[in-house]
């Protein structure tokens, strides 16, 4: 991210934070159907593993047992990636209310003073 430099003027960052909560739920449905393609294929494999003997055998159950590992934790981290979207969204809302009621108050301060 770049700052900016004395005399120069950055954008405004413009966040909806819907659209980040909607595409957190979004990511935590691909996890679920991920979990569950990887599910069936991990049963595909083990049923695959009967019937291999010897070195292939052992090779076979290595991989699978590798590919058990990874399918069971690539949900598990885009289940992690989606919560952590619905909790930007809802930081943003709850950064913009308290923004909100900080420049209501300090209106509320200048038009106090200024009756005075």
């Amino acid at each position: 991210m770049r700052t900016a430099r004395k005399g120069e003027r950055m954008s405004e960052l413009k966040v909806d934070p819907a659209e980040i909560h909607t595409s957190g739920v979004e990511v935590g449905e691909i996890a679920a159907r991920t979990r569950s393609a990887f599910g069936d294929s991990d049963t595909a494999i083990a049923s695959a593993q009967s019937g291999w003997v010897g070195r292939s055998a052992g090779a076979l159950a290595s991989l699978a047992a590798d590919w058990q590992e990874a399918t069971a934790l690539y949900p598990k981290n885009l289940v992690e990636h989606g919560e952590k979207f619905i909790e930007a969204a809802e930081k943003y809302v709850q950064s913009d209310e308290l923004g909100a009621a900080s420049v209501r108050k300090a209106a509320q301060d200048i038009g106090t003073r200024s009756r005075n």
